[in-house]
């Protein structure tokens, strides 16, 4: 009967680490993968600033972060909202430097 239950535990166990942990550490991102999100959040902003002139900054944030998750979502980079947020502020402030 313990055997049993070990080897329940074991399958158990196992099955988690196939189908949570695993994908989960795969889904890492890499430099490659940050450069791209960096270029693609840039050329929004380049895109937005040159377009959008007649929008506040809120405005063009938000169309921003739209356009940005759209793109990444295609392209298959996923990142947080609040990473996505600190990138779309530092090109900004790049920009206007």
């Amino acid at each position: 009967m313990l055997d049993l239950i070990l080897f329940l535990l074991i399958i158990t166990l196992t099955t988690i680490f196939i189908f949570v942990v695993a994908p989960i550490l795969s889904k890492t991102l890499n430099k490659d993968d940050i450069e791209k999100i960096q270029s693609i959040i840039k050329n929004v902003i380049l895109f937005i600033e040159q377009t959008k002139q007649g929008f506040s900054n809120e405005e063009k944030k938000t169309m921003a972060v739209n356009y940005a998750k759209t793109i990444l979502e295609y392209m298959e980079l996923h990142i947080s909202d609040e990473l996505l947020d600190v990138i779309i502020e530092a090109q900004v402030y790049l920009l206007k430097k």
